[in-house]
């Protein structure tokens, strides 16, 4: 029988600390981004040959992790993506790290 997650616990993780390689595009969410910057703060800012990319990534305390990324310029949708990235050790909770923190990084 598999468990739930703990949505509770809940946390944001920069998006440079996420593995590229092994990404599940699940489902078109339908969230606005000044919702999602109200609650979490900026997005990270993505950049790969296709686009630049806004991402919310987050790890939940029992080792699922989890991102929404949307098109930054011209998304052809309302709403964000939502992709689950597979790991073998989620990114660590950092007390440090500020929920405004962003990142440009090519992939």
């Amino acid at each position: 029988m598999e468990t739930m997650p703990d949505f509770a616990g809940l946390y944001r993780i920069p998006d440079g600390e996420l593995p590229l390689r092994d990404i599940r595009y699940l489902a078109l969410v339908r969230v606005d981004l000044i919702a999602l910057y109200r609650r979490w703060g900026r997005p990270d800012v993505v950049l790969d040959s296709l686009a630049e990319w806004l991402c919310f990534a987050f790890a939940l305390p029992g080792g699922g992790v989890f991102a929404f990324q949307r098109e930054a310029y011209n998304p052809p949708t309302p709403g964000f993506l939502l992709v689950r990235i597979r790991c073998s050790s989620p990114p660590m909770r950092r007390s440090g790290w500020s929920k405004r923190w962003t990142s440009r990084r090519r992939s």
